[in-house]
């Protein structure tokens, strides 16, 4: 990561050396490209064999769709005809389509039967954008009954499945799970934790400037920092591009700062945490009076 952001830098100093705008930084591995905020609905729709529903505005077999010719760059072999989202699996094993199994792979199509949840009786199918550390899932999804995009956090407790849809902070049961179908094997090396992660000193003195610096993690396409003071969390997963952050000045107190690798594909490890405290200026005491001669 150091000598891609090296070039980088090189390149950013031509352009200002010349006279020409400084842009912001920004740096882009190459690989699987996780969609995480809303596409483009006339890509999405142009050629699609299913339509949103006209009352939501979503449909996850439309979206599922779409999402599969994106990551592929052309029509999926996947079966339309009366294809409700319970039916994607089966029909996929009897045509002879794609690999299938179950366990997450990115841009694999997950896929859920009848009565994934109570008032549902066609299944539901989403798309695997990012495989965290703890063996959680991110989907990416649209819904008959729903928006037409979101993103979802999906995970077992014990033999439970269990959700946060539209990553809310909920902590839902989803039933029925079938597989995952893979479309290619999109998966990239596992991002390494960072080390040597330290404040430029352990105590400041309220005023001061904090910079906090690390040494790059591998496979690193950028790194998400959370900070947690006196008053509570101050960052949350705010992204860093570089192997270090400069805070500027806190308030008196004590500090924790932790850094999680990402790669491209959106996987993320961590965190490592490292500690620092902001000292209040001390109070001098008034000057005596002067005395009257």
């Amino acid at each position: 990561m150091k000598r891609k952001v090296k070039r980088l830098m090189a390149v950013l100093l031509a352009i200002v050396l010349l006279g020409g705008p400084m842009l912001p930084m920004t740096i882009q591995a190459a690989g699987f490209v996780p969609r995480l905020t809303a596409p483009d609905k006339t890509a999405y729709g142009s050629g699609n064999p299913f339509s949103l529903n006209p009352a939501t505005g979503g449909n996850c077999t439309w979206y599922a769709w779409g999402r599969a010719r994106e990551i592929l760059g052309y029509n999926p072999n996947l079966q339309t005809s009366g294809a409700n989202g319970y039916q994607w699996w089966g029909n996929n094993i009897n045509r002879g389509g794609y690999a299938y199994g179950q366990t997450p792979r990115l841009g694999a199509i997950a896929c859920w039967g009848s009565g994934h949840i109570s008032n549902s009786t066609l299944g539901h199918v989403a798309v695997v954008e990012q495989i965290n550390a703890d063996g959680s899932f991110v989907i990416s999804e649209s819904g008959w009954s729903g928006p037409y995009f979101e993103t979802s956090r999906v995970w077992w407790s014990g033999s439970q499945m269990r959700i946060d849809w539209g990553n809310k902070g909920g902590n839902s049961a989803i039933n029925n799970f079938q597989g995952f179908i893979y479309l290619g094997n999109y998966d990239v090396s596992t991002p390494g934790l960072v080390t040597n992660l330290q404040p430029s000193k352990s105590v400041y003195t309220a005023g001061e400037s904090v910079s906090i610096s690390w040494t790059d993690g591998a496979n690193a396409w950028r790194y998400l920092v959370d900070l947690y003071g006196p008053n509570g969390q101050l960052k949350a997963r705010e992204p860093v591009y570089w192997y270090n952050i400069t805070l500027g000045s806190l308030p008196a107190g004590s500090y924790s700062f932790y850094v999680y690798t990402q790669n491209s594909a959106g996987t993320i490890v961590g965190p490592v945490a490292t500690y620092f405290t902001v000292n209040a200026i001390p109070a001098y005491p008034p000057r005596p009076p002067v005395s009257q001669m």
